[in-house]
């Protein structure tokens, strides 16, 4: 009898690994050909590590962060404070620097960025008013992140500056409130960069008064 059970059990194994290797390889060419959006599913990792780590006995550990930011609603009205007090849920550091992107800054590393992998954020202030957000991403999110841009604001065209960090040239879209460009990539890079500029600080990247 338990050799019977075993041998039904084989079977039933025999018939569904084919299935589920098929589906895995089905998703896996769905997804690198672009067909769907599985960035659910690294939000969805994000907030179970995130879960895992509150619920283990190891407290100290760094939560990972996940920032949603509509580009559109930039805008160099906003302030160091109103800034920190929208985006509290991922506990932005604030200081002063010397950095041609402002005065002061306000950063903090990340997981996901508008659900693409993410390393890092900063907002940067002149005179207490945003001039520059400056999102850096692993060099494989490259093309999600301009595709994802391109559905959004259209093809995108070379702004005639750089992101001054890498010297990087930017290609990319003028928006109402400012400039959002993304870095083009060269052999070696190990990361892109996404910047977004209020009008005034795209127009003296570019030389223009």
């Amino acid at each position: 009898m338990m050799g019977f059970r075993t041998s039904r059990g084989g079977v039933k194994l025999f018939f569904l690994l084919p299935g589920l290797i098929i589906a895995v390889g089905l998703g896996y060419y769905i997804h690198v050909n672009g067909l769907a959006d599985f960035s659910f599913v690294r939000k969805w990792q994000v907030e179970a590590t995130n879960l895992f780590k509150k619920t283990t006995s190891q407290p100290e550990q760094a939560q990972e962060k996940i920032l949603t930011l509509d580009l559109d609603e930039l805008s160099a009205g906003l302030n160091e404070e109103q800034v920190s007090e929208r985006f509290r849920a991922v506990q932005l550091s604030c200081y002063s620097v010397r950095d041609p992107l402002g005065d002061s800054t306000c950063t903090t590393p990340l997981a996901l960025f508008n659900d693409s992998r993410a390393r890092m954020v900063s907002f940067f202030f002149s005179r207490d008013r945003l001039a520059n957000l400056r999102v850096t991403f692993p060099v494989d999110q490259q093309q999600e992140l301009s595709t994802r841009l391109q559905g959004k604001y259209g093809q995108p065209a070379p702004l005639g500056f750089v992101d001054p960090h890498t010297g990087r040239k930017l290609q990319g879209w003028k928006l109402s409130r400012g400039t959002l460009g993304i870095t083009e990539i060269v052999t070696g890079d190990r990361e892109t960069v996404l910047l977004w500029m209020a009008n005034p600080a795209a127009a003296r990247a570019s030389g223009r008064p």
